[in-house]
């Protein structure tokens, strides 16, 4: 019988005062996901496509100190001004599938206003992708102005500020499910660090960009 393999999941979210569609256009825009992760120096679309599309395939340029790494990958969801999601992997190896889910505030949406500690639950298990949004996320966790989460393989929740915007503001939710076989993520999380709790200070940096990029008086 195979031995079954332990899912890690990880889940943040930032209310931000921006259009659901604002908001969306900047996530799914995977040539400047460098500018939102603390892992991705660059994206490039290739096999000739040209945006964000469901099977549009990438590649993600990653480094963290002097390590430099790429990793390939695939959009698997399109929805504009509501979810946008691609899976990573590394040849024909599975890596990660990051998820971005936008929810209008006058949807209800709620950052959450948990306890702000707990959060990453399964901190042993972790694994990448090709940016912190298009790989493995890692760097330090600044100030995420105002991101909840929820740990990974049915752990706690925990939030750091959030609570509700006004009128005109989204909820964006990002999600990260690690996806390699068990040897593999048990090798590299003993070489390099417990991913899970590195990707969830990524994902929170990478809020915390998103969020002042759409909020800005002029956004780009």
């Amino acid at each position: 019988m195979a031995q079954q393999e332990r899912t890690t999941r990880l889940e943040r979210s930032v209310a931000i005062q921006a259009e659901p569609a604002e908001v969306y256009a900047l996530v799914s825009d995977l040539p400047r996901m460098a500018e939102w992760s603390p892992e991705c120096s660059r994206v490039a679309w290739k096999g000739g496509a040209t945006g964000p599309a469901p099977g549009a395939r990438f590649v993600g340029f990653n480094r963290v100190g002097s390590a430099r790494w790429l990793t390939q990958g695939v959009i698997t969801e399109a929805d504009p001004g509501r979810a946008f999601a691609f899976a990573i992997h590394f040849g024909p190896i599975p890596v990660a599938l990051w998820e971005y889910v936008v929810t209008s505030t006058t949807e209800g949406g709620d950052a959450g206003t948990g306890d702000a500690g707990g959060g990453v639950s399964g901190g042993g298990g972790g694994g990448g992708g090709a940016g912190g949004s298009t790989g493995d996320a890692g760097g330090g966790s600044g100030d995420a102005g105002g991101v909840g989460g929820v740990g990974g393989d049915g752990g706690g929740a925990a939030s750091v500020g959030g609570g509700k915007v006004g009128g005109g503001g989204a909820i964006l939710t990002e999600r990260w499910t690690d996806r390699r076989p068990a040897p593999l993520r048990l090798a590299m999380d003993r070489l390099f660090g417990a991913r899970s709790r590195i990707n969830a200070r990524g994902i929170e940096k990478t809020l915390a960009a998103l969020k002042a990029a759409a909020e800005s008086p002029s956004p780009t």
